[in-house]
């Protein structure tokens, strides 16, 4: 058994643990915050029980889930224990992996996944999205162009000040200071 597949694994339910806590659970974290606090959640506050959590509650509940992995391949009793617990401390390794890199990978693909559920109920025509993407690349690309125009224009003034500046030496000098040292 190759001993990375446990970390790849539980890396990918870790990820996959934030994105369902992050489109499902912040709002039973809200109702449950609601029955268990005085004050209810402010509104601006975006919270659930990965997302935007502390490192204690993600050690809390990746423990809970690497004990019922090790508890239920204790049951099944294929392996020896001390393999199931060093699978279980890779695994759990790789699910606190998931759920810090899961945090990035959703903030990074926040808009497309918005995106792609607009595309979804019909909101945005993928033609019309189409015609825009290509309008902007060739006004960017004619952008460009201009100014690396207006950039190479700059560098031949530039370029021509330089040498009318220093005077012109002879090839003969520079190896004379060559053999001089």
């Amino acid at each position: 058994m190759n001993i990375a597949l446990p970390v790849i694994l539980f890396f990918l339910l870790g990820i996959l643990l934030y994105y369902i806590d992050l489109k499902v659970g912040v709002q039973l974290y809200r109702k449950w915050y609601k029955l268990t606090h005085k004050d209810p959640l402010p509104v601006g506050i975006q919270r659930g029980f990965i997302v935007n959590s502390s490192l204690e509650s993600l050690f809390g509940i990746a423990l809970i889930l690497i004990v019922a992995e090790v508890l239920l391949s204790f049951q099944i009793g294929n392996s020896p224990p001390l393999l199931d617990i060093l699978l279980g401390v890779l695994g759990f390794i790789g699910l606190m992996l998931g759920f810090y890199l899961g945090g990035i990978l959703m903030k990074g693909m926040g808009k497309t996944i918005g995106y792609l559920e607009h595309i979804e109920k019909g909101e945005l025509d993928l033609g019309k999205e189409l015609v825009k993407g290509v309008k902007k690349a060739r006004e960017a690309i004619k952008e460009e162009k201009t100014n690396s125009t207006d950039d190479s224009e700059v560098q031949e003034e530039h370029s021509e000040t330089k040498e009318d500046d220093k005077p012109e030496k002879d090839w003969r000098d520079g190896v004379d200071d060559f053999l001089k040292k």
